[in-house]
């Protein structure tokens, strides 16, 4: 019997209240993190296999629309589901073809981003070492319970991705990456048998949007019938953590073996301007930088410096199973004076 999805009223998150820092953060528990993994991850084992569809609509880099799609995914167990992607220039994986137009390398970039932020937004697997720190956010009638990933990178401790949910449930209603320079709201909430999920989807970038996720289907299927073929479960993990050449940004920071100053642009000194550069990357088994794509940025002048600058970084090789493996993870860039 095929169970749909239920709907919960959920109101619109404004991304200025979710950066309010109401009070000092303290200590979370250990488990805190995968207590939002368990409400809020549809790819964890246990969970009933499900078919999800979702329209979305991209916009460039100034932010004005451009090029709609869809994507669908069947989900049986870890390691075994199928994401298909709607989108002409794109292929079925929502990857770019090779010698693909960087706009078009950027919409794939996006439109994974969305698959992953939709699917699991939160990921189960932490890095040894790693703290939590929790602590209320918001203003007015807009309260969040806020939870941040911190991590010893060089010799100090800094603040990765921030989950966000309402002050006693569970409910991942925003996640900030890169101190919030790329945030993703979830506007609407439903709820697939025991997982919250979102109905609407908006994930924006320095401040202008970047693509939005309406989602049209959600239900559970039998693989055993189904006309869609998946390959079998490879993981009796709890969590299927991160997926094979997909690399948190804040996990593959902590590899990075050779870092090249980039070279602050003569034009922003003179106007005394900062800036930040957000850049996909595809860094080799061997650890070298093989693609960098702008994804998103304040001015063109810091985005070649950017990009001339991490082309020439070197990273520890990212080990999946024991195995060096290519990794596809995200970059940022901060420019400042001084």
């Amino acid at each position: 019997m095929r169970r749909m999805l239920v709907m919960l009223a959920g109101a619109m998150l404004a991304v200025a209240a979710v950066g309010v820092r109401a009070q000092e953060g303290a200590k979370a528990s250990s488990d805190e993190w995968g207590k939002l993994a368990a409400s809020n991850d549809l790819e964890l084992k246990g969970n009933p296999p499900f078919h999800l569809a979702m329209t979305f609509q991209l916009f460039d880099l100034s932010g004005k629309p451009e090029e709609t799609g869809s994507f669908e995914e069947w989900w049986a167990a870890p390691g075994s589901s199928r994401v298909v992607v709607h989108m002409a220039g794109l292929k079925e994986d929502g990857w770019a073809p090779a010698g693909a137009a960087p706009a078009v390398v950027r919409d794939g970039y996006l439109v994974r981003k969305l698959v992953e932020v939709a699917v699991r937004p939160v990921v189960a697997s932490r890095p040894p070492g790693e703290a939590l720190k929790q602590e209320n956010r918001g203003s007015g009638k807009t309260r969040l319970r806020c939870v941040t990933r911190q991590q010893m990178l060089q010799h100090q401790q800094v603040d990765g991705e921030t989950l966000c949910t309402n002050p006693d449930i569970d409910d991942v209603r925003a996640a900030l990456e890169f101190g919030g320079s790329m945030v993703s709201i979830r506007n609407s909430i439903g709820k697939f048998h025991d997982t919250f999920v979102a109905l609407g989807l908006q994930i924006s970038l320095l401040g202008r949007s970047a693509i939005t996720g309406t989602m049209t289907t959600l239900q559970s299927f039998d693989p055993a019938t189904s006309e869609v073929k998946l390959p079998p479960s490879a993981s009796e993990s709890v969590s299927p953590g991160p997926e094979a050449g997909h690399v948190p940004a804040q996990v593959m920071a902590g590899g990075r073996v050779s870092f090249v100053e980039p070279t602050y642009p003569d034009r922003a000194k003179m106007q005394h301007q900062s800036g930040k550069v957000i850049l996909g990357a595809v860094i080799g088994a061997d650890g070298a930088i093989r693609t960098l794509t702008p994804i998103a940025s304040t001015d063109a002048m810091f985005t070649d410096a950017a990009t001339e600058a991490v082309k020439k970084w070197k990273y520890s090789p990212y080990m999946l199973n024991g195995v060096p493996t290519e990794a596809d993870t995200t970059i940022m860039v901060n420019f400042r004076l001084n």
